[in-house]
């Protein structure tokens, strides 16, 4: 019986491979009748997709790329986005899930101007993927859920069973058991009766993949079973692979580990076949938990780690989890036990990431809002009956304006008792009326002030429309704790050379505001008057102002700065930077830059160091991202467990916004701060300037 299985599948793959293979020989054929039009663009399109059947997707890739220059050569929107939408998909197959995102994003917005509503639900859709594969469940359910409201909207009722599929997927992971069942199971009623084969095997899969999360392992050996036969029978090779891995691991949990080791095998061999490295990485995980419970952990071991060196190029955060969990097992059968502890605790830090109570409430919400919507419209059929109860409402109010009128007279009565009391107190009440007055009157002259000082402060602070003219892509992140802030910024021009400051002042609140003032003055004099652009000369001069103004050789301040200082030449795509106590971050091809600063500030204790400030000289490419910040973001305390954001959490979320535009990513650097704030107290004032080269 195994064999004519395999003779089945076998014939069903070469049929499903040869029919592939002549679709593309007729489109290739076609493709050079076609002149350069509309035609041509869809051709390429079509192309491009044969090729994300067959999973060869650097040709995905390639024809999609095609399709799209000669669509912008046409100038036509529609072949733009589908071109931009298919570019997406080939880097989210490749793994490169910030480009896939990026090129969906851009194919969502032409899709949105030419209001085709199909267009803008797949983009929706397509990045919610993304999203569920880097393990951000929150977006990818918004995704998901703006995906599905369109395809309802449309009548798309393919669109709505992968739309629930999807969101089903996203639940299980979140081990929300009840609601995902619910999802695949209306997944599978529309596919079923629309005739969707590979729909139905996907249904069956996923639902199996729920049964086998609650401990379920023959009912989820039972759809594991349905899909692979569909997936044989439609020769999907993808499928099969993922079916026969999730069958190894069904076997695996039931203890019988030779069917197991034998199914993963089967796995690995197709998914080698297809170049899936989603697949391979799945493979290689079982095989190497299975090899653990065979007494072969050092085999195994090799497995996992080819599995997490798969998940880590490819970004998929649950390989990376999983294949942690099963080196720590591995580890730990080989008497390697500090590494055993490593693994498991970078095992926990992704668990953690995936499923957390910010998630889950975000995935609530999102669950709600649907509901809402959906239930809205009903709800404003029903109006009408709800206008007649009211109506019967009215007769009872008037039953209790009487009763209230009784009321009233009894409340007359103990007013009256009570009225003797209330003479006693008033003057009482008076004195504290008058204290509470003086006091509400000398908070509002001191807002008034500090009002006041914020805009003379906001007056010294560089003109946005004199930046713009400086730097065409940036953005400025300030967020005084206070009313007025101890950070400042300084953007300034001389001899065709633009200068860049972000300084943290000693304090914040009206302390700090005064020594920004001073700091402001003297980098405005170095430069405009003294016609200095070298950062580390600038930075020894600005300490030098900061000691003599505040007379700190004599003892009679300890105050000073903070400060990160860069020189922009564009004419020679050079920077040149100085940092007191504040890094360099430069962000070049996804790949991360720190240029340490000194370590010491401008002013403040160090009055007696003669050591010089350091300049650093970098050559600029196209597409680097310059951060100068102060330390306010990262110090910020919050969370779930109200602990600090750090530096390594403010590096992650600038990584994975590289793709966005400047003002965007300033939205979202806001947006994070205030989730992660919380109810928590902004702890300092807060300065992040980014800078698009």
């Amino acid at each position: 019986m195994r064999l004519l299985s395999f003779v089945l599948c076998f014939m069903f793959l070469s049929v499903s491979v040869w029919a592939q293979q002549e679709e593309l020989d007729s489109l290739q054929q076609l493709l050079h009748k076609q002149a350069d039009d509309t035609s041509k663009v869809n051709t390429l399109n079509e192309l491009s997709y044969v090729y994300y059947q067959t999973a060869v997707y650097d040709s995905e890739l390639y024809y999609a790329q095609q399709a799209l220059n000669l669509s912008q050569k046409l100038n036509w929107k529609r072949g733009m986005a589908v071109s931009l939408k298919n570019i997406g998909s080939a880097c989210d197959d490749m793994g490169n899930n910030s480009d896939a995102l990026y090129y969906y994003g851009r194919a969502l917005n032409i899709f949105s101007s030419i209001d085709d509503k199909s267009g803008v639900s797949a983009c929706y859709n397509n990045m919610g993927l993304v999203y569920r594969t880097i393990g951000n469940f929150s977006e990818a359910l918004k995704n998901h859920y703006a995906s599905l409201k369109i395809k309802e909207a449309i009548g798309d009722r393919n669109g709505i069973a992968l739309s629930y599929n999807n969101i089903g997927v996203v639940l299980n992971a979140q081990k929300n058991y009840a609601e995902a069942i619910k999802n695949h199971l209306a997944a599978l009623e529309i596919r079923k009766a629309l005739g969707n084969k590979r729909g139905i095997a996907s249904s069956y899969g996923n639902m199996g993949n729920v049964y086998q999360a609650q401990g379920n392992y023959a009912e989820a050996l039972k759809n594991y079973e349905q899909t692979l036969k569909i997936e044989e029978e439609i020769g999907n090779k993808v499928g099969m692979t993922t079916a026969l891995n999730n069958m190894g691991a069904a076997y695996y949990e039931l203890g019988d580990y030779e069917q197991a080791l034998q199914h993963n095998t089967d796995a690995l061999r197709i998914a080698e076949e297809a170049g899936d490295l989603s697949s391979i990485a799945a493979s290689s995980i079982n095989t190497g938990n299975v090899l653990v419970k065979l007494k072969q952990p050092q085999a195994a071991s090799e497995w996992l780690q080819k599995a997490l060196e798969i998940g880590k190029e490819i970004g998929e955060v649950e390989v990376i989890k999983n294949s942690y969990e099963g080196l720590s097992q591995a580890d730990s059968a080989l008497g390697k036990y500090n590494d055993a502890l490593q693994h498991y605790k970078m095992f926990i830090s992704y668990r953690d990431s995936l499923i957390n109570e910010e998630n889950t409430l975000k995935t609530v919400q999102l669950q709600m809002q649907y509901e809402y919507d959906k239930k809205d419209a009903i709800a404003r059929a029903v109006q009408e009956k709800k206008d007649e109860v009211t109506r019967q409402e009215v007769q009872k109010q008037k039953l209790l304006r009487n009763s209230f009128i009784a009321g009233f007279a009894l409340m007359l009565a103990l007013a009256a008792v009570s009225y003797r009391s209330y003479v006693r107190k008033r003057e009482d009440n008076l004195l504290i009326e008058k204290q509470k007055l003086l006091v509400e009157e000398k908070n509002k002259e001191i807002t008034q002030s500090l009002n006041y000082a914020r805009h003379i402060q906001a007056a010294v602070l560089p003109n946005h429309s004199n930046i713009n003219a400086l730097l065409k892509n940036y953005f400025i992140l300030y967020l005084p704790k206070d009313i007025v802030s101890g950070d400042f910024y300084s953007v300034l021009q001389n001899n065709g050379r633009v200068i860049v400051a972000a300084a943290d002042c000693t304090g914040h609140g009206v302390a700090g505001a005064f020594m920004s003032m001073i700091g402001t003055s003297l980098i405005n004099q170095l430069v405009n008057e003294k016609n200095i652009t070298t950062p580390a000369v600038i930075l020894d001069e600005l300490n030098e102002g900061i000691i003599n103004a505040l007379k700190q050789r004599q003892g009679f301040s300890n105050d000073g700065m903070d400060i990160a200082l860069i020189c922009l030449d564009h004419q020679k795509k050079q920077l040149q930077f100085a940092g007191a106590n504040r890094p360099l971050w430069l962000f070049r091809n996804h790949e991360l830059l720190v240029v340490k600063p000194d370590k010491y500030p401008i002013g403040g204790m160090q009055v007696a160091h003669t050591t010089q400030f350091t300049n650093h000289v970098i050559e600029l490419q196209t597409g680097d991202s310059c951060y100068l910040f102060s330390d306010g973001f990262a110090d910020q305390f919050g969370g779930e467990q109200g602990k600090k954001l750090m530096s390594k959490r403010f590096k992650e979320y600038l990584m994975v916004m590289q793709h966005l535009p400047m003002d965007k990513q300033k939205e979202q650097l806001e947006q994070l701060f205030h989730s992660w704030k919380g109810a928590c107290e902004q702890v300092d004032d807060v300065l992040v300037v980014g800078i698009k080269i």
